[in-house]
């Protein structure tokens, strides 16, 4: 990525394109079914879109180091329930365009508008058990307007983690707005809501990268700092062993 200012404005990380597994990706026919539906819900950000061998030379958000991590956590889920999450994935092009993609049944919107992926994935959630949401940079803010507009059941998800959540509305090269917040486009009263209708919140944020990055969300339940660049914390290995040992599983 070059980090110059069309660039440097906003880099995240959410989830994919096309429906190719990963290699060692997990999938839901391995295993003898049990009924429950756990999902994880994965959204990168700004021109983190990858051509990987792991999509046949397609694009998708897999080749990028957050969806490994992504997929660890599939199988810690797995290994704790005895359940193994379907993935769904997102990222954005440098056009801001939005590229999705499941790991399990080929489910995908073609360049779906940011409402429509909401919709769609709000209809995948209804019919899931428990969901597990993760985002970084615009994938973050992504996440929680997920959350702000879900009106289904308040125990279905389990945690959300927003990974230096940058505005998408707000934030970019062109209409620079705000880059050093958390998305000011999210009012107060609807990250309540969040608060309300998530198991647990975590927000991690940085402030190395001082021209790009979120700040303190007072509704999470947690936000961690890491001295790490924005570019970077998506991939951080110390925030993602946090991550699961969150997990009240």
């Amino acid at each position: 990525m070059i980090h110059n200012l069309n660039t440097l404005l906003v880099m995240s990380l959410m989830i994919g394109s096309c429906g190719a597994r990963s290699p060692g990706q997990l999938s839901s026919d391995e295993l003898p079914g049990s009924g429950a539906k756990p999902i994880i819900i994965g959204m990168s950000g700004y021109s983190s879109c990858k051509t990987s061998d792991r999509h046949n030379g397609e694009v998708g958000p897999l080749g990028s180091g957050m969806f490994d991590h992504v997929l660890e956590m599939q199988k810690f889920i797995l290994d704790k329930t005895g359940h193994l999450p379907q993935v769904l994935a997102s990222c954005f092009t440098s056009e801001k365009q939005l590229i999705t993609a499941a790991s399990a049944d080929d489910w995908a919107i073609e360049t779906p508008s940011d409402e429509d992926y909401i919709a769609k994935l709000q209809q995948k959630m209804e019919e899931s058990t428990d969901a597990y949401i993760v985002g970084h940079s615009y994938g973050g803010w992504l996440s929680m307007k997920l959350i702000e507009s879900w009106e289904g059941s308040p125990d279905l998800i389990k945690a959300l983690y927003t990974i230096d959540p940058i505005s998408k509305k707000l934030c970019f090269f062109d209409t620079p707005g705000d880059c050093t917040s958390a998305p000011k486009d999210i009012t107060p009263s609807a990250r309540q809501h969040i608060n309300d209708y998530t198991g647990l919140w975590v927000n991690a944020w940085q402030q190395k990268t001082i021209f790009l990055h979120s700040s303190i969300i007072p509704q999470a339940d947690e936000n961690p700092k890491f001295n790490i660049s924005h570019w970077e914390i998506d991939n951080h290995v110390a925030m993602w062993d946090s991550f699961k040992s969150h997990l009240n599983l």
